[in-house]
């Protein structure tokens, strides 16, 4: 995964590594240049000899200080490229695990808490990436290195104080690493709780107005903030503490080597002063590796559940397998049983339909119509029988390819935020005569027509400007343009009154009349004219027939028709 991430960035990595070498021996030689030129100062009396010695040093020195100004503006143009592209890399893996997962593994997330895992993780794994492995070697490693060789050429007493200052600092972080685990934690599963109350409190508006939801919603997600918040200060508190700790005992350093220095070691004015300032670059790189460290472990715990979730199960057969070398022409099912985990939603299904023909799957909320609707996507998985597809079982086929010549549409109708035209040709090229003849089909032509920018109007996030009614039409033009051998229409036309339903699907029909089209459906008026009808109950098929003859046999089907015709006749 890091492999996938870091991909075109080896060559950029290297040259910022490279410049943070190169900035930190420029820093350091600074010091040491500044060190001889106060030597020079406080050692030679006459100005005219101070002249002569102090042009190079100085020279040395203006060199180093310019060369460190210019590397440090320069190296942010790798440094924010590489941040912002692992960043982003992440992201795009999360993207692409979520179009391979495995269908069961992601319903049981839900939309909120993927967005928050992908979110936390991402910025995680760029601060594991770049703020510790690579700042590590671009700033801690170099600056350490160079300045621990010019202390020691100084002052090995002094190296001896700084080492006791590293162990004390060592200690510390590790305390405060343990009281930050467990709160890290419990902030990222609270955050993600709230993203999915949140998501779901700005997609379901309507709903919720309707039935007052919102004042506890807010009540809830207001009290869930207020622990982040509370569990967010805990977190800033400590690593304060940190820092405060950090700079008393860099100020006591400081003063030992001062006192050391006058009173012990005899060292001149300019090597204290160099010491001083070393001990900052000294201790700087141990104290950013420290709190690199301690942000390391914190970010390895929103990391690995980011992890976690790019370790679900994929679809096995999603992007491999059977190629279907000609477009499905017979679908059959024998004895096939298929459902979520250990529980089948459809038992001993058989069954064969075949292009050309129209089908119908009726039945009871929860009699398994869109399980049966699923198994045909291959989403759902059979757990015993077959389910063919042509001469081959589904669980062997190649998905991806096989859904080219799938078109399918549910009850909420796959609408996106966009234009009428980017939702109905999905940025596939069609002639405006032809959009237009479809849209006339499905009986959005006029109304289509009658708006400013008509095919370019923006419907908003999942087509919220337009009516049930009307996003389902425009979902069935979609199918209308498309070279599709196997038509799904799940509860496709449910939102529509009943004249435009019969309408509409009448012109499906005609127009591809060579296509294997199946409804499921609640509203029996819409299947009198298909060829087969499967009546669904506890995920059996019970009965199976044109729709004649299943009235004629006056069996469930024949009492779920007179209830459905008492219903409308009320």
């Amino acid at each position: 995964m890091v492999k996938n991430v870091l991909y075109k960035l080896k060559g950029l990595i290297a040259v910022y590594i490279i410049m943070g070498l190169v900035s930190q021996l420029m820093n350091v030689l600074s010091i040491v240049y500044f060190q001889r030129i106060i030597d020079i100062l406080s050692e030679i009396k006459n100005k005219a000899d101070i002249t002569d010695y102090i042009i190079i040093p100085l020279l040395l020195y203006a060199i180093t200080t310019i060369a460190c100004c210019i590397l440090n503006y320069a190296d942010n143009y790798p440094s924010t490229k590489i941040e912002n592209r692992i960043y982003y890399n992440f992201k795009l893996l999360a993207i692409d695990k979520v179009s391979k997962i495995n269908f069961p593994d992601y319903a049981n997330y839900g939309t909120g808490k993927i967005i928050q895992i992908v979110e936390n993780g991402s910025e995680a794994g760029k601060n594991i990436l770049f703020g510790f492995f690579i700042e590590f070697f671009y700033s801690l490693v170099p600056g350490l290195l160079f300045s621990l060789i010019v202390l020691g050429t100084y002052s090995i007493r002094i190296m001896f104080v700084i080492g006791i200052g590293y162990v004390v600092i060592f200690i510390v972080s590790n305390l405060m690493l343990k009281k930050l685990y467990n709160i890290k934690e419990k902030v990222l599963i609270e955050t993600e709780w709230t993203s999915n109350k949140y998501v779901r409190a700005l997609m379901e508006t309507m709903i919720f107005r309707v039935n007052r939801k919102y004042k506890q919603e807010k009540a809830d997600i207001g009290k869930a903030y207020d622990e982040i918040i509370k569990s967010e200060t805990k977190v800033v508190m400590i690593h304060e503490f940190f820092f405060a700790f950090f700079y008393l005992l860099v100020i006591f350093v400081k003063i030992i080597i001062i006192i050391m220095g006058i009173w012990k070691l005899n060292i001149s004015l300019g090597k204290i002063v160099a010491l001083v300032m070393l001990v900052d670059n000294i201790y700087s790189p141990i104290s950013e590796f420290n709190i690199m460290y301690v942000k390391y472990n914190l970010d390895k715990v929103a990391y690995n559940r980011y992890v976690n979730f790019l370790s679900l199960r994929d679809d096995t057969n999603l992007f491999n397998g059977i190629e279907l070398m000609e477009k499905p022409f017979k679908i059959k099912a024998v004895n096939f049983s298929a459902g979520y985990g250990r529980r089948d939603a459809v038992h001993n299904l058989s069954y064969e339909m075949e292009t050309g023909k129209k089908y119908a799957i009726v039945g009871k909320s929860g009699a398994g119509k869109s399980t049966f609707v699923k198994t045909l996507l291959g989403i759902i998985k059979g757990t015993k029988g077959n389910l063919f597809i042509n001469e081959s079982d589904i669980s062997t086929i190649n998905l991806d390819k096989y859904y080219q010549y799938i078109s399918y549409v549910s009850q909420d109708a796959p609408i996106f935020d966009g234009t009428i035209l980017e939702n109905i040709t999905m940025n596939k090229e069609y002639a405006q005569e032809e959009i237009w003849r479809v849209l006339d089909m499905v009986l959005l032509k006029e109304k289509i027509e009658g708006l400013d920018k008509r095919l370019d109007t923006n419907i908003g996030e999942k087509g919220i400007k337009l009516s049930g009614g009307e996003k389902q039409k425009l979902a069935i033009a979609r199918v209308l343009l498309q070279d599709a051998s196997v038509i799904i229409l799940d509860e496709a036309t449910a939102s529509m009154d009943y004249l435009s339903e019969e309408k509409v699907l009448q012109n499906l029909f005609s127009e591809k009349k060579d296509s294997m089209i199946l409804l499921i459906t609640h509203r029996l008026k819409a299947i009198e004219f298909v060829d087969k009808i499967f009546l669904l109950e506890n995920g059996e098929i019970r009965e199976e027939g044109s729709f004649a003859q299943l009235i004629k046999n006056q069996s469930d089907f024949y009492e779920l028709w007179n209830k459905h015709a008492e219903q409308q006749m009320k």
